[in-house]
């Protein structure tokens, strides 16, 4: 079994106070979560469900996790009263009203849930103004970018609001964007954009499948046009080694679980959650990309 950063183990120690709630100690009755979310697979989901389920562990309480399946209206893969003392959910996008179908405690992981009693999930503004004001320091000054952002995004949201604040305190600017969810729309995107031979700068993406679009457009046009990736896999680690990528913006999934899981508990039985319930990213670079307080958070580098 992997250790956990000094930051793991300090949210770790905050659960041990369940034990002075009802049903928080051995031997009270067994108490259920249900997990619901759109992905098991990749590091993202993995990190978000180990830190879930050590909350849960820590707490008495068993963990079930499912995959959302797509096809089925959410609100009748929701838990029933008996099927489950506390519903979590790790979405993509929004989920509108159906969470008020929930007939049990609900708690969103990482998104936006209308209707959830708490929510853990990024702190869109500091990480879009830590984002712009970390493009200035790496990239520089009065340069022009394309943004490659979610589907879910068709408007600006408070993370694009900050980040185009940050560049334009620095001179720089928005000069083309996009919303999509398929690596091959970026992909195609990016292409036309940078063949064009403008003055593009750089490319900052919002999502993973933006990040390996924008790497396989720059890399085939053979530019050195620089990159801010979005999450973490093999490709980016690549881009990260030759220089295309700067640094990459991973949102905390493991924090999105554990403080998540350990809020909700709380507020299940009554209590407060004394955890903030919006947390910052990590930001990985050539130089921390090898840090072992980060390995948990990143695909294995080889």
């Amino acid at each position: 079994m992997r250790a956990h950063s000094p930051a793991r183990a300090a949210l770790s120690l905050l659960a041990l106070l369940l034990c002075l709630l009802p049903a928080g100690c051995a031997g009270a009755p067994a108490q259920r979560v249900l997990l619901l979310a759109d992905g098991l697979e990749g590091y993202y989901w993995s990190n978000l469900i180990e830190g879930a389920e050590l909350a849960a562990r820590e707490a008495g309480w068993t963990l079930e996790t499912r995959l959302r399946q797509t096809e089925t209206p959410l609100a009748e893969q929701l838990p029933r009263y008996g099927e489950a003392e506390l519903c979590v959910l790790a979405l993509d996008g929004a989920q509108g009203q159906a969470a008020v179908a929930c007939e049990v405690p609900l708690a969103a992981l990482g998104c936006e849930i209308s209707g959830a009693d708490t929510t853990h999930t990024g702190e869109e503004t500091t990480i879009g103004k830590r984002t712009g004001q970390l493009i200035a320091g790496k990239i520089g000054l009065q340069k022009r970018f394309l943004l490659l952002t979610s589907a879910e995004y068709a408007s600006q949201d408070d993370w694009e609001v900050a980040l185009r604040g940050e560049l334009g305190q620095h001179g720089s600017l928005v000069a083309g964007r996009l919303a999509a969810k398929e690596e091959e729309a970026f992909f195609t995107y990016c292409f036309d954009e940078l063949r064009k031979g403008g003055s593009i700068d750089g490319i900052l993406c919002r999502t993973e499948a933006a990040s390996r679009g924008a790497l396989r457009a720059v890399r085939l046009l053979g530019l050195q046009t620089p990159i801010v990736a979005a999450d973490f896999d093999a490709d980016i680690a690549l881009g990260l080694r030759d220089g295309l990528v700067r640094f990459s913006v991973v949102r905390n999934a493991y924090a999105y679980g554990y403080a998540g899981v350990e809020a909700a508990l709380r507020r299940a039985q009554g209590g407060s959650a004394s955890l903030p319930e919006r947390v910052d990213a990590l930001y990985i670079d050539v130089y921390n990309m090898y840090d072992e307080e980060l390995q948990p958070y990143l695909y294995a580098i080889e």
